[in-house]
């Protein structure tokens, strides 16, 4: 029997003023102010044959969903506390990692089956 399908945990993260976090996040990914202000900087995208970076002040209760994978800059501007949630995996995904778990289960007890059985010599 395949085992369920478990997103990713958020995660809760306090920034000091002046403090940075740099990590990559999937597009998806939604960033929440619950506290303070933070300056998120998006990774680099093309603009008229310039590479541009996209800044994104927020205060308490501003929500951004990243709307393309990359290296993330998040500084703190004030005392803030956030919530990183990555995304929901979608439903032809689940639908995938179903498969391929009862396909790797059928595949594993077939293999038990030919092993067991004696081999004449």
């Amino acid at each position: 029997m395949s085992s369920p399908v478990t997103a990713p945990a958020s995660q809760r993260l306090t920034l000091p003023a002046g403090q940075a976090l740099r990590q990559r996040m999937a597009r998806g990914t939604v960033v929440h102010v619950e506290s303070g202000r933070i300056n998120v900087r998006l990774p680099f995208q093309w603009l008229a044959q310039t590479a541009w970076r996209p800044e994104h002040p927020m205060s308490a209760g501003n929500v951004l969903v990243i709307e393309a994978s990359g290296w993330l800059e998040i500084t703190g501007e004030a005392q803030a506390v956030i919530e990183v949630r990555p995304p929901a995996a979608s439903a032809w995904r689940r639908g995938l990692w179903r498969i391929r778990g009862v396909w790797a289960h059928s595949s594993h007890a077939d293999n038990a089956t030919a092993n067991s059985s004696p081999v004449a010599r």
